[in-house]
């Protein structure tokens, strides 16, 4: 009778599967599928890789590239759409997949909102959107999810507070928000997440103190709140999570002192990063228990105290940075038996004695920095012998004494190499020579004597060498001329003979040699010429006065017609006026040279950067690197900042008369100065600003940057400095100098620039502007956690944010300024402070776009 009941059920669902009805709900819901999957094409506005091509109906859509489905229903459950270069929005037709277990669009350029439709399904499990260019908020109702393990948003321009209700998705593992704009607290209901492994909330606006209730959370394994502005003590209760393995909470403002619960995190632990925050106090309080410890940064703290010499029991260490403190007495020798380390970093600090000798039983060791404290002593010989080092010495700023040790030769993996401002004396080894992978080799402010040895020809890679202020003789060797030097400075010792010529030594501001007064060629002379002009020459020089300042000495040319009147309006207009976007003045001197001849030089800051000019035409100098978008856009407001002073905010209105890319000079730090105020003028009171001023002299300024009025009247105005600005700005962002050859029968840059813009831009862009662009984005910066269990961390360049489309307007935007300020009616163009605020405003949209990306470079590659 069973046997027969069974029989009926079965050919009962039998007939129904393949009913009609039955048939039809599945090909109902599968077509719901395939038309969710075409909408999520649709919004697809780029596919390098072609990937959407084949979403057609010449197959099923379950065997469409990045589908999969289950084998039952043939219903989507997983949709890859990983690292595909794509650009768009997310549909928030996704939602009709109901299926759906997993979502992954990571390393794409994905923009727009998180569709809130995506909280209906429940189903999810893995919801990866990392690595895009997501905006907004989190969708309070992805707490819909409730089947969610993990939650991948990290890198991305998501911005708001996080949602209370993300605390009810109780099967959540992981969630990583890292490297986002997002704000507030970290809400209280975070504390229900029982079964989250993973808190990876780094590089973030959040603020306040940790919430206490994190310490619920015995499941956690990483906690990542880094690169925040979190404040406050750090809560007891966080150090009882003991299944802890990464605790990462640095660049905040955390204070007070380590718990002694600190201790309880020993049994899983491997990496402790509290380095950049306040705090305070002894370090002795357990960690010596973290036996399985391999990364200890607490590095620029205020930590006090000696250096635990437990620390030498961390048998798996491999990182240990205590720099930038307030740490006491000498260096534990114990921590040589941390025979695992690649990294010790102590420098910074008060530490006083002697170097251990057992530092020379490091058998990894890659990079050992103790500069900046008071160590005392000869440096150990078996230090010398350690080829483990690879990336750098520093043993600079403290007082070791004594000889270098002759077994230096052995560090033959060394990369960089310090010693400089101790007490050491002798020759220097020639073993030195067999270093031959130095690139960088410090040796300034000792007492080292004798002649530079010759072994010194086999370090080929040696790109900065410092042997200033010892007390070296002999003759610089020729040989320096061949080494591929980027900067050399070799003053202050007892050098004597020929300078060389080539190599190092044909470009003045890159090598140094002051200080020396036996050597040939010291003072006035080629070697320390930076520029020449028809007013006369600039040499750099060293400023006694203001304790061996170095200077730039711009000494004229006194017999050629107009050079005195140069410089009597340079000292004029520098006389009173402070700006720091004007060349800073110290002195000038006329009087008559040791022959009886009239002298007359003036004396200004150094300005080691150059000149504007050369770093927008970079004609194959090696030295010179390439400006990016921000720093272009930085250097411009400099000069209209500088203008808009000189016209506007002195007791008389300067016209500088002659503004050019060769009359901006650039700082250590890039920051633009105008100099060269040989042809400036005063507009007197009586004269309005947007009047011209008549002057019989010539044709004012540079052709190519003089406006067209000082052509038919030899006027000069404010307005005049302002279209020199304009050619000046275009120039910038062009790449093309106002004299091209190209610019003919009429044609000039101000018309071919305005004839492109905007639909054709980007034809008239400098190359250089392109290339750092595309570098910049096209860097990646990863950090995250892997495995199962030890989750490792990694932070690499950043972003794949897309600012293409914001970075072209305001390239529009500048073009437009400087066409508008380089009109050929005086009346109609810009004024400079309209200028400056419109210049500024694009500079705040362009660091707004970047903000995600923390070390990224737009940069400028520099000379150092």
């Amino acid at each position: 009778m069973a046997s027969s009941y069974s029989i009926l059920v079965l050919s009962s669902l039998i007939i129904f599967f393949h009913s009609p009805c039955f048939v039809s709900a599945i090909l109902r819901s599968n077509e719901t599928d395939k038309l969710a999957l075409l909408a999520i094409k649709a919004q697809i506005t780029h596919d390098p890789n072609g990937i959407f091509t084949s979403w057609n109906d010449s197959s099923h859509f379950c065997a469409w590239p990045g589908v999969t489905c289950g084998r039952r229903h043939q219903r989507v459950t997983a949709l890859n759409l990983s690292s595909l270069g794509l650009v768009g929005t997310l549909s928030p037709y996704v939602s009709n997949l109901t299926f759906l277990t997993g979502l992954n669009v990571e390393l794409n350029t994905f923009h727009g909102v998180i569709p809130p439709e995506i909280g209906a399904l429940f189903r999810l499990r893995h919801l990866n959107l990392t690595n895009n260019s997501f905006s907004g908020e989190i969708p309070a109702n992805l707490s819909g999810c409730s089947s969610l393990v993990l939650i991948r948003f990290g890198w991305n321009r998501l911005t708001g507070s996080l949602p209370f209700q993300l605390g009810k998705l109780q099967k959540l593992e992981r969630i990583q928000l890292h490297y986002n704009n997002f704000s507030g607290n970290i809400p209280e209901s975070f504390g229900n997440l029982s079964s989250v492994r993973s808190f990876s909330f780094a590089a973030n606006n959040f603020q306040g103190k940790i919430p206490d209730f994190l310490g619920r959370l015995k499941t956690l394994n990483f906690l990542g709140l880094g690169l925040n502005q979190f404040s406050g003590v750090i809560p007891p209760s966080i150090f009882n999570i003991s299944s802890l393995v990464t605790f990462s909470l640095p660049f905040n403002q955390f204070e007070g002192t380590l718990p002694s619960d600190l201790a309880n995190l020993s049994a899983n632990l491997l990496s402790l990063r509290l380095g950049d925050n306040k705090l305070s106090g002894s370090i002795n309080v357990g960690i010596e228990n973290m036996v399985n410890l391999t990364e200890l940064q607490l590095q620029r703290n205020r930590f006090t105290g000696s250096i635990p010499a437990v620390l030498g029991n961390l048998s798996t260490l491999r990182l240990l940075d205590l720099s930038e403190n307030e740490f006491l007495g000498q260096i534990p020798p114990s921590l040589s038996k941390l025979r695992q380390l690649y990294l010790l970093h102590l420098n910074n600090n008060h530490l006083n004695g002697s170097i251990p000798p057992s530092f020379g039983d490091f058998q990894y060791l890659q990079e050992l920095d103790l500069s900046r404290n008071n160590l005392t002593g000869t440096i150990p010989k078996n230090l010398m012998t350690l080829s483990s080092l690879t990336l750098s010495l520093n043993l600079a700023e403290n007082q070791l004494s004594g000889s270098l040790p002759y077994e230096v030769g052995q560090l033959i993996n060394l990369g960089y190499f310090d010693v400089s401002e101790n007490l050491l004396s002798g020759e220097i080894p020639s073993t030195l020579g067999s270093c031959v992978t130095l690139e960088r080799l410090n040796m300034a402010a000792n007492s080292f004597e004798g002649a530079i040895p010759s072994s010194f020809t086999s370090l080929r890679g040696l790109e900065y060498l410092n042997l200033s202020r010892n007390n070296l003789s002999g003759q610089i060797p020729g040989f320096f001329q061949r080494l591929s030097f980027k900067n050399l400075n070799l003053s202050f010792n007892q050098f004597e003979g020929p300078i060389p010529t080539e190599g190092i030594f044909g470009n003045a501001s890159a090598f140094s040699v002051f200080g020396n007064d036996k050597l040939c060629g010291d003072g006035f002379s080629s070697a320390n010429l930076i520029g020449a002009g028809s007013f006369g020459s600039v040499y750099r020089g060293i400023l006694l006065e203001q304790g061996r300042k170095i200077v730039a000495v711009k000494v004229f040319h006194v017999h050629k017609r107009g050079n005195n009147k140069s410089f009597l309006s340079e000292c004029k207009a520098l006389r009173n006026i402070r700006h720091r976007n004007l060349v800073k003045m110290y002195t000038a001197c006329s009087t008559l040279d040791y022959s009886g001849n009239e002298f007359k030089a003036l004396v200004y800051e150094f300005m080691p950067n150059g000149s504007l000019d050369s770093w927008l035409h970079n004609e194959g100098n090696s030295q010179i690197g390439f400006l990016g978008l921000v720093e272009r856009v930085s250097i411009a407001i400099d000069v209209a900042c500088a203008l808009d002073y000189l016209h506007n905010q002195c007791h008389n209105t300067i016209v500088h008369c002659d503004l050019k890319p060769s009359n901006v000079l650039l700082d250590k730090d890039m920051i633009a100065h105008i100099g060269d105020f040989g042809l400036s003028k005063f507009l007197p009171d009586f004269v309005a600003k947007s009047q011209a001023l008549s002057s019989s002299v010539g044709i004012r300024g540079t052709i190519g940057y003089a406006p067209p009025e000082y052509g038919m009247g030899s006027n000069y105005s404010a307005e005049g400095d302002v279209y020199s600005f304009g050619i000046l700005l275009l120039e910038m962002f062009s790449g093309k100098r106002p004299t091209d050859s190209g610019f003919e029968d009429g044609l000039n840059l101000h018309c071919f620039v305005k004839t492109t813009l905007p639909e054709r831009v980007e034809e008239i862009l400098d190359p250089a502007i392109i290339n750092v662009i595309n570098n910049s984005n096209n860097d990646n910066e990863i950090m995250g956690e892997e495995g199962d269990g030890i989750i490792s961390s990694a932070l690499l360049e950043s972003g794949n944010d897309n600012k293409v489309d914001q970075e072209r307007e305001c390239l529009i935007s500048i073009m437009r300024i400087g066409v508008a300020c380089s009109v050929e009616s005086p009346k109609e163009r810009m004024d400079i402070s309209d200028v400056v605020k419109e210049l500024q405003l694009i500079k705040q949209i362009l660091l707004s776009f970047s903000a995600n990306q923390q070390g990224s470079t737009s940069g400028y590659s520099s000379k150092s």
